[in-house]
């Protein structure tokens, strides 16, 4: 059962405890709370009243006499079995329990001049599982001796260094730090990183400082800066509309915001010797014209950011392009039961496969002959004589 009643007794020279005598009693009954001593005041934290208690209260020590207790920044979540301490003008919180299961975090207030505590801030969590343990600050280092876990009662002691003055870094898109605001973790050392940032966008930096009580100092202003434009992706159509001497090509931004330029490029040859480009477009999609036919065409598109520079290239597969279809056929020769056919190539190029097919009728419902060959020209042979004979001939892709 909690109890609210306080007990002071006085410490010889000898360090021998004299008699105990009632103090000021606590605002509320508690068991299993923790507390520590500052700058002549003693702080009383959590543990278990009408349920796990979050409460922080303070009260001056004078000599034998214990001040009016004074409700202070209540910890971020209620937690009891826990240890308390103080050091470096900061109080520090350590494990526990919340009512369910034992907690790793360590956490730290700052001590204002007149005893008051500040906002409660997130320290490197323990490794382990701790309540019912002790702690203890020597310099700078905490340590936490015994205790246990969720199961078992712990012999172990663990140490942390407890760090100096922290930096927290702070971005945003505008100059005011009010548009895609974000912020590290509270760091040591001298350098940190912004991560989440979108592509081809300025972000303003700045970084604050805190000491290890928590006390916060005035802003830095580092600058501003561009981040570079995202490689741009594939889409899931990326050839489309393709004639003999066009297709449309379209990709995906990447990630990269609107009004990022892009330039989309086809090539006969895998390494881009020769190119057929879109031209530098925000569009995710462009048609390029002047294409040969029946040619194999490779795709590559990449990005520039708002200060020119380039992404490397966004390799897109590659396409065929459509044959174009053959013209002027002709028949050179025609004797009794044979014939020779012949057309132009429409700039297909060599190595194109050409089908000629010959039917009695205009429907070709039923073929007479056929032939496949790579040139611009073909001979049917055994053919009915006084027969009229209607041709036709198309081109094959590659």
């Amino acid at each position: 059962v909690g109890q609210a009643t306080a007990y002071r007794a006085p410490l010889g020279t000898d360090g021998r405890v004299g008699a105990w005598a009632a103090a000021t009693s606590l605002p509320a009954a508690r068991n299993s709370h923790a507390a520590a001593v500052s700058g002549g005041r003693v702080y009383v934290s959590g543990g278990l009243g009408a349920g796990v208690e979050e409460e922080v209260w303070s009260a001056t020590l004078s000599g034998p006499t214990v001040g009016a207790w004074q409700v202070q920044t209540p910890l971020p979540a209620p937690v009891f079995r826990h240890a308390f301490a103080a050091s470096g003008g900061a109080l520090l919180s350590v494990g526990g329990h919340d009512g369910n299961a034992g907690v790793v975090q360590v956490r730290s207030a700052p001590l204002g001049l007149d005893g008051t505590v500040g906002a409660w801030v997130e320290l490197p969590a323990l490794p382990l599982v701790r309540f019912g343990h002790t702690a203890v600050v020597e310099t700078s280092n905490l340590f936490v001796f015994g205790g246990a876990d969720d199961s078992t009662a712990a012999a172990d002691t663990l140490r942390s260094a407890l760090g100096g003055t922290q930096y927290l870094l702070e971005r945003a898109q505008d100059a005011g730090f009010g548009v895609d605001y974000a912020s590290s973790n509270w760091r040591s050392g001298s350098g940190g990183e912004a991560a989440g940032l979108t592509p081809n966008r300025t972000y303003h930096l700045r970084v604050r400082a805190r000491s290890r009580s928590g006390l916060e100092g005035a802003l830095l202003v580092i600058g501003s800066t561009l981040t570079p434009a995202a490689v741009p992706g594939t889409a899931a159509s990326t050839f489309s509309l393709v004639e003999e001497g066009s297709m449309t090509v379209t990709w995906s931004d990447g990630g990269n915001p609107a009004g990022t330029e892009f330039l989309a490029a086809l090539s006969t040859s895998i390494d881009f010797t020769s190119i057929r480009d879109t031209g530098w477009s925000a569009a995710v999609s462009s048609a390029v014209f002047g294409l040969s036919p029946n040619t194999t065409y490779f795709g590559a598109v990449l990005a520039r950011d708002s200060a020119g520079r380039l992404t490397r290239e966004a390799f897109l597969g590659s396409t065929v392009t459509a044959a174009a279809v053959p013209q002027a056929p002709s028949f050179p020769s025609i004797v009794t039961t044979g014939l020779t056919v012949a057309w132009s190539t429409a700039g297909n190029p060599a190595g194109t496969r050409y089908e000629a097919q010959l039917a009695s009728t205009p429907t070709f419902s039923a073929l007479s002959a056929s032939s496949v060959t790579l040139s611009s020209g073909a001979a049917f042979a055994n053919l009915l004589s006084a027969t009229t004979y209607y041709l036709r001939v198309r081109s094959l892709n590659l």
